[in-house]
C-alpha cells in the first residue's frame, strides 16, 4: 500500500543459464564503484547469521549447560538485535546511505565473536552480547543492501539483487560447511568457532575498510563536524557529480577546513 508505480526495466531480456548470468553480473558490478564490494558484503551478513543461528545451540550445550529450546532462544535474541541494528543504522545514516558504517559494525562483530568465545561460560554475559551481535550485524547489512539498491544500473538492478541472493545463500553453504569442519574434522567445541569466526570477520573487516576507506572518512568527518559545528552549505550544486573537481581551501593548512569539506561531500573525496 502506497508504494509508487516503478516502471520495469529490462523485460526484453533473453532468458540465460543463471549461473552463466550471475558470473556476468559480478562482472559487471566491478565496472561500478563500490557496488561489487556492497555485494559481497551483503552476503557475508547472511554467512554470519546462518554460522550463528547453527552455532548457538551447540554453543549453548556445551559452554552454557542449556537444552536445545534454551539455546535457540539465544538466537531470538540475535534476531531481535538485528532488527534493532537496521532501525540503528536508518537513523544514524538519515536521508544518504552510509558505506562508513559497515568497517565499525565490523569492528564490534569481531570484538562480539571474541567476547562470546572469552566469556563462553557466562550467561549473564552471554545474553547482552549475543544481542550486540545482532545490532552490529544489522548495521552492517543495511548500508550493503540500501547501496546495491541505489547504485546498480537501472537496467540490471534485478540482476544485481539476484546475484547478491545467490552469494547470500552460497554464504549459507559454506557456513554449514564451515560448522562441519570445525566440529566433525578438527573436533573443536562450539565456542572455539566463535574464536574462528571473529578472526574471519577481522579479516574482511580490513578487506572493507580498505575498499571504503573514502566512505568511513567522511562518516567520520560529518560525524565530528556536525558535534562540533553548525554548518550550513551554500554553492554545493557548483560541484560536479560525476566528474572530477579540485577544491582548494582559502587557508593554508587549515585542518578544520579538510574536515569540513570532507564531511559535507557526496560522493566523498578521494583526495583533498
Amino acid at each position: 500500500l502506497q508504494i509508487e508505480f516503478t516502471p520495469p526495466a529490462g523485460t526484453q531480456k533473453k532468458f540465460t543459464f543463471f549461473l552463466y548470468e550471475v558470473y556476468t553480473t559480478l562482472c559487471s558490478a566491478r565496472q561500478h564503484n563500490r557496488l561489487y564490494c556492497a555485494m559481497w558484503g551483503s552476503a557475508f551478513f547472511l554467512f554470519i547469521g546462518a554460522y550463528m543461528q547453527l552455532n548457538i545451540i551447540p554453543f549453548a550445550i556445551q559452554s552454557l549447560a542449556l537444552t536445545d529450546v534454551q539455546g535457540g532462544y539465544l538466537f531470538t535474541i540475535t534476531a531481535i538485535g538485528i532488527g534493532t541494528g537496521s532501525a540503528l543504522a536508518g537513523k544514524l545514516s538519515g536521508k544518504h546511505i552510509e558505506l562508513g558504517l559497515a568497517p565499525i559494525a565490523g569492528i564490534g562483530l569481531v570484538t562480539c565473536c571474541f567476547l562470546l568465545y572469552f566469556f563462553s561460560k557466562h550467561l549473564f554475559i552471554v545474553i547482552p552480547v549475543v544481542a550486540l551481535t545482532g545490532v552490529f550485524g544489522g548495521i552492517w547489512v543495511v548500508p550493503f543492501d540500501a547501496f546495491i539498491q541505489a547504485f546498480s544500473p537501472d537496467h540490471a538492478r534485478g540482476q544485481m539483487v539476484a546475484a547478491t541472493n545467490v552469494l547470500g545463500f552460497l554464504g549459507v553453504l559454506c557456513a554449514s560447511a564451515l560448522i562441519y569442519l570445525l566440529s566433525e574434522i578438527f573436533k573443536l567445541q562450539a565456542y572455539q568457532g566463535f574464536l574462528i569466526m571473529s578472526i574471519l570477520c577481522l579479516i574482511i573487516t580490513a578487506i572493507i575498510l580498505i575498499a571504503t576507506l573514502d566512505y568511513f572518512l567522511r562518516f567520520i568527518s560529518h560525524s565530528i563536524s556536525n558535534n562540533c559545528f553548525k554548518l550550513s552549505v551554500s554553492g554545493y550544486d557548483n560541484v560536479p557529480k560525476k566528474s572530477p573537481s579540485l577544491i582548494l581551501c582559502n587557508r593554508p593548512s587549515s585542518l578544520v577546513d579538510t574536515l569540513l569539506l570532507t564531511s559535507i561531500q557526496r560522493p566523498p573525496l578521494r583526495f583533498l
